[in-house]
């Protein structure tokens, strides 16, 4: 709507435009033509008098016009009709002519005759006695000047004295000249069909004028409306090879150019979330190798981490997971692999033939390119793409893109040192925890493992599983605060010494219960010794109130601690630990979870 009201807005514009300059026009043709035709009356009076007079006065006589005006009226009356002649028939009624004499020795000019415009007068004026003083001794005087259309006259001098003449003579013709509001007074008709003819000339140019401009202006506008609006593939279109034309192919530019900037965003975005969501290095820059490739309409992109032995290919799009972590020597590397420069190096065939077993020779295009990843002074890995072509936009986004790579990777850096600390600290704790006893050195290791394997059993995901794994290194964790008197004792254990024994669930549960993210972890330690029948503690739960992942480390615990010997017991053997556990089921351990776990434990032991 906005941009109908904008084109009516625009060709009304136009159309004034065209009939201001259309009145322009009039006007100055009007002034032309006034101009011209008083030219036009000089220069026929100019012309002609020289042939006439020499007609009339071929004699040597001086003072040939005194004496026809004065003494023979005959001669004057034929010099009044030359004259007249001279005036052209329509401007009759607006041309006057006057002869003044003037004696050297006298001051006083005489008017010898007048006709027509202006009237004789009595007496000549200062005025025109001093023009026809300055008209002396020049053959004639025309004065052009600005003509704005303003009614008046126009003065012509002629000086007529000839060699022989005792006295001077000067022919004066007044022109009246028209102003701007008499002609149009006196033109109506030829006025009116003037004006209907520029105001239809107008409309018909304006309207042309105005769908010429208004149409591909309103096309720009819809199209910026939906670039605005965030539709990125709007492309500014246009042949012209006026000003429109360059603004449109300089808008289709710009949105190329933000396109570029725009996708990049959304590109370093992902990166930067798949930080947060990616528990491993290679993990990471797969994700990072796809999300670059699906920028770049689906291209082969790899991504080689530089460690001190060499550049190991971590990521590669399309998937080809043979080729994956697969080490090339730094011997074997072109010279700016191992450089530090940010720059973007077109890889040449010398260098793709280092990498075909690699990357595969249907992966490489007629361009490929290889973009650094720093960190300070260090390369930390490349990034190599390939393209049939690559722009200045494409350069500028890889650089951009490669720079986030090099921020996610410096995160998961950050993640992994902090991960292998967390590790660090669970292992010293879960340690601690079996140093209490010598009869319980490597128990939650083992525990961890055999949960980690049901786990996957059970098509748990990544986050789970670790979860898993840090509630079994830690499930016993509450045992620090048993005396190792109890642990180690070799006899059966009183009432109230069992009653400290079942209590460290809950001791590990207070222990661990500010650590942030540990929720799940949690539950695994206080519920690991809970039973499918109820009969467990610390809060008697049953079935599957029972939290799964505390069903699993029961099934890990108790496998474990049956297999190994106990200072009041020798350990099972395999056969007896799987009889055993057979015969809990439905007692101790959720029977669905039991057939999953001995399936695993006949695998280990055929393994």
């Amino acid at each position: 709507m906005q941009y109908r009201l904008g084109s009516k807005l625009l060709f009304l514009k136009i159309t004034l435009l065209f009939v201001f300059f259309g009145l322009i026009v009039g006007y100055m043709s009007f002034l032309t033509s006034t101009a011209l035709s008083s030219f036009e009356i000089y220069q026929t009076f100019k012309r002609e008098f020289s042939e006439r007079l020499q007609d009339l006065f071929d004699s040597d006589e001086p003072d040939l016009l005194y004496k026809a005006f004065v003494d023979t009226p005959q001669v004057g009356n034929e010099l009044k009709r030359v004259l007249s002649n001279l005036i052209p028939q329509d401007h009759k009624d607006k041309i006057g002519l006057s002869l003044y004499s003037h004696k050297p020795d006298d001051s006083e000019w005489i008017n010898l005759f007048s006709q027509g415009f202006p009237q004789t007068e009595e007496s000549i004026p200062t005025g025109l006695k001093n023009q026809l003083q300055s008209a002396i001794g020049k053959k004639h005087i025309y004065n052009p000047d600005i003509f704005i259309g303003m009614e008046g006259r126009k003065e012509l001098f002629f000086d007529l004295t000839s060699e022989n003449d005792n006295m001077y003579y000067i022919l004066h013709v007044s022109l009246e000249r028209e102003g701007l509001l008499k002609f149009l007074e006196s033109e109506k008709r030829t006025f009116i069909s003037f004006t209907t003819i520029v105001l239809t000339l107008s409309l018909i140019l304006g309207a042309f004028f105005a769908k010429s401009l208004s149409r591909p202006i309103q096309k720009l506008a819809e199209q910026a409306l939906l670039f605005s609006k965030g539709d990125m593939e709007v492309h500014f279109k246009s042949k012209r090879l006026d000003d429109i034309g360059i603004l449109a192919r300089s808008l289709d530019k710009m949105s190329l150019n933000l396109k570029h900037r725009f996708d990049s965003m959304q590109t370093m975005n992902r990166i930067d979330k798949a930080v947060l969501s990616s528990l491993s290095r290679r993990d990471l820059l797969k994700k990072v190798a796809n999300y670059i490739s699906e920028q770049f309409d689906s291209n082969p992109v790899a991504v080689f981490v530089h460690r001190k032995d060499g550049a190991v290919l971590s990521a590669l799009v399309p998937d080809r997971n043979i080729t994956l972590g697969r080490i090339i020597s730094f011997q074997t590397l072109p010279e700016h692999f191992l450089n530090i420069s940010n720059d973007i190096r077109e890889m040449s065939d010398n260098d793709l033939e280092i990498h075909k077993d690699i990357l595969l020779p249907d992966l490489i295009q007629e361009e490929t390119i290889a973009i650094p990843i720093l960190n300070n002074e260090e390369r930390m890995a490349t990034l190599i793409i390939s393209q049939n072509q690559f722009s200045d936009q494409d350069r500028e986004a890889l650089g951009m893109l490669a720079d986030q790579v090099g921020v996610a990777l410096r995160s998961m850096n950050e993640v992994e040192q902090r991960e292998d600390m967390s590790k660090g600290i669970l292992m010293a704790l879960t340690r601690s925890v079996d140093a209490k006893s010598r009869w319980t050195a490597g128990h939650s290791e083992r525990v961890s493992s055999l949960s980690i394997a049901l786990g996957k059993k059970l098509n748990m995901n990544t986050e789970e599983i670790q979860n898993i794994r840090i509630a079994a290194l830690l499930h016993d964790i509450g045992k620090l605060g048993i005396p190792e008197a109890i642990l180690d004792k070799p006899g059966r254990l009183s009432e109230e010494e069992f009653t400290i024994i079942k209590s460290h669930p809950q001791k590990g549960d207070t222990i661990i219960q500010d650590l942030p993210g540990f929720e799940e972890v949690r539950m695994g330690v206080r519920h690991h010794h809970e039973k499918w029948d109820g009969s467990g503690y610390p809060d008697g739960l049953s079935g599957k109130r029972i939290p799964l992942i505390a069903r699993i480390l029961t099934l890990a615990d108790v496998y474990d601690a049956i297999s190994e010997d106990r200072p009041y017991r020798k350990g099972f053997t395999p056969e007896e630990s799987y009889t055993f556990l057979q015969d809990q089921s439905g007692s101790i351990f959720d029977p669905d979870l039991l057939l999953l776990f001995l399936s695993l434990i006949s695998e280990e032991a055929l393994s």
